[in-house]
């Protein structure tokens, strides 16, 4: 990672509430300086950007565009990544990149066979991140949860129940 990446990656993380007009124009310069500078492997830090407690969720989709960049089998893998780093902090953003994920058949595949390689703790994590978005919108998600869940079943039976967290 570049050290013009490191400065824009710390602006993210440093005015990721956007409580001032400052902080907000600040993220949105970051997001803006960071489009043709990051790679592929900067997703995970791209996904420690992300923040619940933010006030311009618009913005903060600038962000979630940025992470998606890149649309091949290893990005997902790299965003699943991310997510388990900031699973415990971040739930909501992190909910809404698996979701999105969910939602192109293509990285609904390869997210299975990622789910597959993860060890069995960032497994179960990733299953009950799965249950939590099935149960928040069955109508939308229950069957691409179900199909990438199949994939798994004789894998792992335990999973970390987000859902009444």
């Amino acid at each position: 990672m570049s050290n013009k990446v490191n400065k824009y990656i710390l602006q993210l993380i440093n005015n990721g509430i956007m409580e001032t007009d400052d902080e907000f124009e600040l993220f949105e310069d970051a997001i803006a300086n960071l489009a043709d500078l990051v790679t592929i492997d900067d997703i995970p830090m791209l996904c420690k950007c992300l923040n619940d407690s933010t006030n311009e969720d618009e913005v903060m989709f600038g962000l979630i565009h940025l992470i998606e960049k890149f649309e091949d089998d290893r990005s997902i893998e790299l965003i699943v990544q991310g997510v388990l780093e900031i699973i415990e902090n971040t739930r909501g953003w992190s909910k809404i990149l698996i979701k999105r994920i969910l939602n192109n058949d293509s990285a609904r595949n390869v997210c299975g066979l990622v789910f597959e390689q993860l060890d069995t703790s960032s497994r179960e994590i990733m299953i009950g991140v799965l249950e939590a978005i099935k149960c928040d919108n069955p109508k939308k998600f229950e069957e691409k949860v179900n199909f990438v869940l199949k994939r798994l079943k004789d894998v792992t039976t335990h999973y970390r129940d987000f859902s009444r967290e």
